[in-house]
């Protein structure tokens, strides 16, 4: 088990489409695994029942059209004019950033029963990974840019389509909680898309058939790299989001109309950052408060 390597800060006391595809929830959650304690991970395997805990981080998706309260849990909308985030811009509904706190909250409660900390905890894996999606902290008015369409060329359109985490599901077996695999829900995406999906799954996707690598794989080998990571709080890895959106190549520049290789490669560093931060902190925090 590979020792953490982090600097602590301050302890963590629309319709919208999802946020990083199964594959990058996977990747996260993959990357924390990685980085619990012997002993968290064996009550982290306890409480899923030996599931796999990279899937399980997906199932907060599978389940959402069936917990219409869980909608606003996944994400918060923060204005452009906006530049600071603060706990006080999720609305009376709720937003991703409580809804981290009180999964924390519930998760750390040993006298709730096994299922409803199972549930939080795959709901904190979740959101943990959300929260570091840049465009979960965008605009209401273009629904964190799926309403920003583009033409994509056929390398990204592969990446799109990318079916090589749910071949890996077929191929294990694996469920959580009987969840069905995704692919029959979504069509496919051909010759265009929205700035959203490019960031919830083509950016990451295309590095996986490029390199000819499964995924698992290279979350190992995001999860061996040892990056000074400031744990901090919800509100301040949703301020880390609100500033990349701030790059003129990303998600208000609504002067990108197309979408190809270069620009995938050029930004995968993005991608990995966020996942390798989402990963190392989730891992921290269960590492904190599990037992």
């Amino acid at each position: 088990m590979n020792k953490l390597f982090l600097s602590l800060s301050l302890l963590l006391f629309s319709t919208f489409s999802f946020g990083w595809w199964n594959t990058g929830h996977a990747t996260v959650c993959q990357i924390a695994e990685n980085h619990l304690t012997p002993e968290v991970k064996a009550e982290v395997d306890r409480l899923l029942d030996n599931k796999s805990f990279a899937e399980s981080c997906n199932w907060p998706d599978y389940v959402r059209p069936n917990r219409n309260n869980t909608f606003p849990w996944h994400y918060v909308n923060i204005p452009k004019s906006k530049l600071k985030v603060e706990a006080s811009d999720c609305p009376p509904e709720s937003c991703v950033l409580e809804a981290i706190q009180m999964h924390i909250r519930l998760l750390r409660n040993k006298k709730l029963p096994d299922l409803d900390r199972a549930e939080s905890l795959m709901f904190l894996g979740h959101f943990v990974g959300d929260v570091h999606q840049p465009l979960h902290v965008g605009e209401k008015e273009d629904r964190g840019g799926s309403g920003h369409e583009v033409n994509i060329d056929q390398a990204t359109q592969d990446a799109l389509n990318y079916q090589g985490y749910n071949e890996w599901l077929k191929l294990n077996k694996l469920q959580v909680h009987q969840l069905a695999l995704r692919e029959p829900k979504y069509p496919p995406h051909i010759k265009k898309s929205n700035m959203h999906s490019i960031w919830d799954g083509a950016v990451l996707q295309h590095k996986l058939i490029k390199d000819d690598i499964a995924w698992y794989d290279y979350a190992d080998d995001l999860a061996e790299r040892k990056p000074t990571v400031l744990l901090g709080n919800p509100v301040m890895w949703a301020q880390e989001s609100k500033d990349v959106l701030g790059l003129h190549s990303f998600g208000y520049n609504v002067e990108i109309e197309t979408i190809d290789a270069e620009y995938l490669e050029h930004h995968l560093p993005i991608a990995e950052q966020r996942l390798v931060q989402a990963g190392y902190r989730l891992a921290t925090i269960l590492n904190q408060i599990i037992l």
